[in-house]
């Protein structure tokens, strides 16, 4: 009984897993599709930022079912507040940490161990859902679903 309550737990798991996986890429995706006109106008790519991150918020919250603090509505698998990052690598990035030496470069998420040569203007949403719900946790077992998603403007290449 113990164990097929356990298998439960983990198919359920992995299945927020993977929507947290897909919701972080679609938010990037989503935040990417904002540019400023003007800067694009003078020849530079530059996300804007505000509108954005707009777009992706509304995005995690619809796909997590999350109310406009990011906490979990009634039906969803979230039991805990949901908190993202996002990081926008552009015209105006240049020469910013992680690319203090300009593009391309290797950005490395610490948490999720998450890496991309980022060559092209990129969006990058990282996504905490908080811990799995588990009836049983074994010792030392991570249930933290947290994942990363980038999208990359293909075909464009920075002003260096």
């Amino acid at each position: 009984m113990t164990f097929t309550v356990f298998q439960a737990d983990f198919d359920m798991h992995e299945l927020q897993t993977e929507q947290v996986k897909f919701t972080a890429q679609e938010a990037a995706a989503a935040a990417a599709q904002y540019m400023d006109p003007e800067a694009y106008a003078d020849g530079r790519f530059v996300f804007n930022r505000e509108e954005g991150i707009q777009a992706a918020e509304a995005l995690i919250r619809q796909n997590l079912k999350l109310d406009p603090d990011f906490m979990p509505l009634r039906n969803s698998y979230a039991s805990e507040q949901v908190t993202y990052t996002i990081e926008f690598f552009d015209d105006d990035s240049v020469n910013q940490a992680p690319c203090l030496s300009g593009y391309p470069c290797l950005y490395v998420q610490h948490i999720s161990q998450y890496t991309l040569a980022i060559t092209h203007p990129t969006v990058i949403v990282s996504i905490d859902a908080g811990e799995a719900q588990y009836s049983l946790r074994l010792p030392g077992m991570d249930t933290t679903v947290y994942r990363t998603g980038a999208h990359e403007w293909k075909g464009y290449n920075f002003i260096t």
